[in-house]
């Protein structure tokens, strides 16, 4: 199945591939400011240039994903078409991440009516993929790892409830949590917080927090050697923050807003990075920030509002600008689905666990980008995290209407599951 999408994906552009909505292919992106560090670590010139210029040392971007785009770069001998290759196993494994989940609910974690729960999983599954095909498939970015990295801890802390591990194996996740930030800065966050939140006593905690400053405080520590001051992970937040309030309009970037980012070296802010430095480029933005803040908090909550709609829609975002009304249909329709969903598993008191720790991965990471600055890539992140829920709403709808309208039906489900 997901061979049949990437497939597609590579297809040229035709009249009737427009019609159905699925644009020419975008990967060769590879990452923007990614790639551009990775080739500055590739000719051996350190964690520099993010804008494809010689402007320095940086902490704009996490370390992780660079690292791995310069270790194929090194293995090819600066062959793109290795990286190319690279990039569409991601690719590969991003859409496996989006479908495996519903099919993992309806093969092994339910005891009843298994076959109708097996394709119940693959129908969703395959109607997220299609209705996010673009990001999926056809645009390469860091929500690409962000996505397998969600989906690794959905199912992770799955495993871990179910098997009521405790503080075993505490450390070795808070550690991969950690490594998380530093390859998906948002979804590493997220992640130590939901693990703290489930935990149960003091020494998990305390495990699950040194492993994940173990990961992720040498970085932090090269950072402020390199830059000068104390960055957690990567520093762009406070240029993002003020773009969101200040640059934008509304407080969706959209092509007009992200043509004055400090990658347009003609652009004032490329000017001014280049002049003052990213440290002092961000410290400034930051300053401009909170004077925004302080004196019109009216118009921060008003975008707050937008950002929280544009998220919950999958609208409002430099993306849309370029894809047909069909893909816009397509992804508006799964959102507002997905919504109805949530709404479902949020007041029931049937919702099963895993739909519950979805829940909660979804919110917390959804929360930093609505209150700072939000578009469509980042949301992409979370296309497996919307199938399990999405499956799970779909499963409690079904069995609510068994059991009130056909109670014997259900038994006889029961019965059949029981024997065998």
């Amino acid at each position: 199945m997901a061979t049949a999408f990437i497939l597609i994906a590579k297809v040229p552009s035709s009249s009737f591939l427009a019609g159905l909505g699925l644009s020419a292919d975008y990967s060769g992106h590879l990452g923007g400011e990614y790639m551009n560090l990775a080739y500055s670590l590739f000719l051996g010139n350190g964690f520099s240039d993010p804008f494809g210029r010689a402007t320095g040392p940086t902490a704009w971007m996490p370390p992780v994903i660079p690292a791995l785009i310069a270790l194929v770069l090194t293995a090819s001998q600066g062959d793109m078409r290795w990286v190319k290759i690279a990039a569409g196993c991601v690719q590969w494994t991003t859409i496996a991440c989006v479908l495996f989940p519903p099919l993992l609910l309806g093969s092994v974690l339910t005891c009843d009516a298994k076959q109708w729960r097996f394709i119940l999983g693959a129908i969703v599954g395959s109607i997220a993929v299609a209705s996010n095909f673009y990001h999926l498939a056809q645009f390469t970015h860091d929500h690409l790892f962000g996505l397998i990295f969600l989906t690794l801890l959905w199912l992770m802390v799955v495993i871990d409830a179910r098997n009521e591990s405790g503080s075993k194996f505490a450390f070795a996740k808070g550690f991969f949590s950690g490594v998380g930030a530093l390859t998906h800065t948002v979804g590493g966050i997220a992640a130590i917080i939901l693990q703290l939140w489930l935990s149960r006593n003091a020494r998990t905690r305390l495990l699950l927090v040194f492993g994940f400053l173990l990961a992720g405080l040498p970085w932090c520590f090269r950072c402020y050697h390199q830059l000068g001051r104390f960055f957690p992970i990567k520093s762009n937040a406070g240029f993002d923050a003020y773009q969101a309030l200040i640059v934008d309009d509304d407080g969706v970037p959209e092509y007009a807003s992200l043509a004055q980012h400090p990658v347009h070296a003609n652009s004032p802010a490329g000017a001014e990075y280049d002049e003052i430095g990213e440290s002092e480029f961000v410290r400034s933005k930051q300053k401009l920030f909170f004077q925004r803040l302080q004196n019109s908090p009216a118009d921060a909550i008003k975008r707050v509002i937008f950002r929280f709609q544009a998220f919950v829609m999958g609208e409002g975002s430099p993306e849309h600008e370029f894809l047909c009304v069909q893909r816009r249909q397509w992804k508006v329709g799964w959102n507002c689905f997905f919504g109805i969903m949530v709404v479902l598993l949020a007041i029931s008191r049937d919702s099963p666990f895993y739909a519950i720790i979805a829940l909660k991965i979804w919110m917390l990471f959804s929360v930093p980008y609505v209150l700072v600055s939000y578009y469509d890539r980042y949301g992409a992140a979370l296309v497996s995290i919307q199938a399990i829920i999405v499956y799970s709403g779909v499963c409690l709808l079904i069995d609510c209407m068994i059991d009130r309208r056909f109670p014997i039906l259900r038994r006889s489900i029961k019965l059949s599951g029981k024997k065998g």
